[in-house]
């Protein structure tokens, strides 16, 4: 992926897509939480998550309009680092992702790179 991540990422989570597929990887992120413990919370309020053919990923949470909403959506991306990390095939594993988190409302709240070297 070249130039700026954020320069291909819409400003707001799209309405369409598969959700069936959004909400099972959701899930699947979701129980990695759970796994982990201390990242249950964290996970908690994921509502969907697309991986796009860019290798962008895009995670819907729960997140409202609050004073701790960066921190929160940046603990969301660590965690799917962590997640993506587990899940890759062996070669894939130490390739960063690009990840953009979105609050309650669809808004952006962050986009960065996570994972890898």
């Amino acid at each position: 992926m070249s130039g700026d991540p954020a320069a291909v990422v819409p400003e707001e989570f799209p309405a369409t897509g598969d959700t069936a597929s959004m909400r099972a990887e959701a899930e699947a992120l979701r129980d990695y939480g759970k796994a982990h413990g201390r990242l249950a919370k964290v996970t908690a309020d994921v509502d969907r998550v697309q991986s796009r053919a860019d290798g962008h990923v895009l995670i819907s949470t729960g997140i409202p309009a609050e004073d701790e909403a960066m921190n929160r959506a940046e603990r969301v991306a660590d965690a799917y680092g962590g997640y993506a990390r587990s899940t890759a095939k062996p070669a894939d594993a130490e390739r960063p992702a690009v990840v953009t988190v979105y609050n309650v409302f669809g808004d952006q709240l962050l986009t960065r790179r996570v994972g890898g070297r």
